[in-house]
């Protein structure tokens, strides 16, 4: 006698079940490979503004004043972008870790090559120190004091913004004023002159403790995600 055998096969619910389970496991994947995405973009933004900051300083106690930046908005500023050329960096440093390129704002008078120095030689020489420059037009309204007027022991030698992946890119500058309105959803970051010398150059300046701050302080906290 010939017995039939009949092979199961999977029913419409089985297969329903089988998707959903596989469409939630997919889900949790992408979400996974996103943020871990994301890590590594914050990460590689963090370690080259690092290096700007580092080759800044290295640049400033070389020729005692700040390079401009490259291709700048505004000349009266002095934002634009990162001078890779001029501090000795590949041009990938200038760009964060979602390939965009860091907006470099500078105090300009620690731009100017005219009577800089190291040396606290002003009595004697006319000289002016880069540590005692006490003009500065660079701005966040944060930094404002009770009267509307900029701490002078706070002024900002450099701002470096990226957009963190935020598109279409504009800038978050006003003239010499970091917007924090608009800079909100990217990543700021600022040292001043004091810092950048102690932190980043090991050569701190005479009244570099009057900062209060040994170590570059966000504006805002990065709200990225």
């Amino acid at each position: 006698m010939k017995e039939n055998f009949i092979r199961p096969g999977f029913s419409l619910l089985e297969v329903a079940i089988a998707l959903m389970v596989l469409g939630v496991l997919s889900s949790i994947l992408i979400g996974s490979v996103r943020t871990t995405q994301k890590h590594m973009q914050l990460r590689t933004t963090q370690e080259r503004m690092e290096m700007i900051f580092a080759s800044l300083a290295a640049y400033a106690l070389r020729h005692a004043r700040l390079p401009p930046p490259y291709n700048p908005q505004d000349e009266s500023s002095c934002v634009g972008k990162v001078p890779c050329q001029d501090l000795g960096l590949p041009p990938y440093v200038a760009q964060d870790g979602w390939g965009q390129a860091f907006f470099y704002a500078v105090q300009k008078t620690l731009t100017t090559t005219e009577a800089l120095s190291f040396e606290n030689s002003e009595i004697l020489s006319g000289e002016k120190s880069f540590c005692d420059t006490v003009q500065g037009e660079l701005r966040a309204q944060e930094l404002l004091s009770e009267e509307g007027q900029p701490d002078p022991s706070r002024l900002i030698a450099i701002i470096l913004f990226s957009s963190a992946g935020v598109s279409p890119v504009t800038s978050p500058f006003e003239g010499s004023v970091l917007n924090e309105e608009k800079a909100r959803h990217g990543i700021v970051r600022w040292v001043t002159r004091d810092v950048l010398m102690s932190s980043y150059g090991h050569h701190p300046c005479p009244h570099q403790g009057r900062t209060g701050s040994t170590v570059p302080v966000p504006i805002s906290p990065s709200e990225l995600f």
